[in-house]
């Protein structure tokens, strides 16, 4: 018997049937040794090795270049640079950077990529309403409110539950109460438009309306700080004189979003045409004061 018995086989004396398997040496077989003439089955271990390696994944770094550095880490994967120079600190080494010597500016906006809060989309005033480090002109929601820009009536202002208390369209939180308040249904007007087009940085143009130094909100200040008595008719006319600079300054944006397509025309109308009327507005209360 080539191994020691654990169970005998099965006898008069009423044990078990099984031996464990023993090995011949030199045939390279496994037989039984209970001697039932069980098929003998060569090649069994050799057998079991090549499936637990077809079952064992392998992982393999990958090094496209062949450089020597694994493409994860790699800052240019298709050009070898075995020593990852990256002259301007972009992030994309010499080998594969177009202008090694000058910082990456993806939206050509004068900002390198790596200062730029958006940058794939131009944004010279790196505005950032909700100061989250998203740029205006590429943050979904910019005042963080968990309602979406293109669905918020007051994109601008927090305002989650979205009160409108006049139902004018335009929110609680962005429709200031002053005596010359029908201008919020014109920016409101406006501001539906703006978000029912939803060009790229369409926010840019309502916070130049809504925002917490737009058009509305200086023109309300102005009024209600002069009627208060708080501030004289020259600071007063100071503060009409920039609700009209940044409504320039909407006009001047969407001038520039109407010729490169981001706005249509029939909209581009509409948004003059109420652009208009807020000036007309604003220079009717500087006509009241006389000066």
């Amino acid at each position: 018997m080539c191994c020691s018995s654990f169970l005998k086989p099965l006898g008069s004396d009423g044990a078990g049937q099984n031996e464990p398997p023993c090995f011949s040496p030199g045939d390279g077989v496994v037989q039984h040794s209970n001697g039932f003439g069980l098929r003998q089955y060569s090649g069994v271990f050799a057998a079991v090795v090549l499936l637990f390696f077809l079952a064992t994944p392998t992982v393999y770094a990958l090094d496209g270049d062949d450089d020597g550095v694994d493409d994860l880490y790699d800052n240019c994967p298709s050009d070898p640079n075995p020593d990852q120079e990256d002259f301007d600190n972009d992030l994309v080494g010499d080998a594969c950077d177009a202008s090694p010597e000058i910082p990456n500016d993806a939206d050509d906006d004068t900002i390198v990529d790596l200062a730029d809060n958006c940058p794939d989309d131009v944004n010279l005033d790196q505005s950032d309403n909700d100061e989250d480090g998203l740029g205006d002109v590429c943050d979904p929601d910019d005042d963080n409110d968990g309602a979406i820009d293109h669905e918020d009536n007051c994109p601008i202002d927090s305002n989650p539950m979205q009160e409108d208390a006049d139902a004018n369209g335009l929110g609680d939180a962005c429709d200031p109460n002053f005596p010359v308040g029908y201008m919020a249904e014109t920016v409101a007007f406006a501001m539906n438009i703006i978000l029912e087009a939803n060009p790229p940085g369409g926010n840019g143009l309502i916070s130049k309306l809504t925002g917490k130094g737009g058009v509305l909100s200086r023109v309300s200040n102005a009024v209600n700080a002069f009627e208060s008595g708080l501030i004289d008719v020259y600071t007063y006319l100071d503060e009409l004189e920039s609700a009209l600079d940044k409504l320039d300054a909407f006009n001047n944006q969407l001038s520039a979003k109407t010729s490169n397509g981001q706005i249509g025309s029939m909209d581009s109308i509409a948004l003059m045409s109420a652009s208009g009327d807020l000036r007309l507005t604003i220079d009717s209360l500087v006509t009241a004061t006389g000066m």
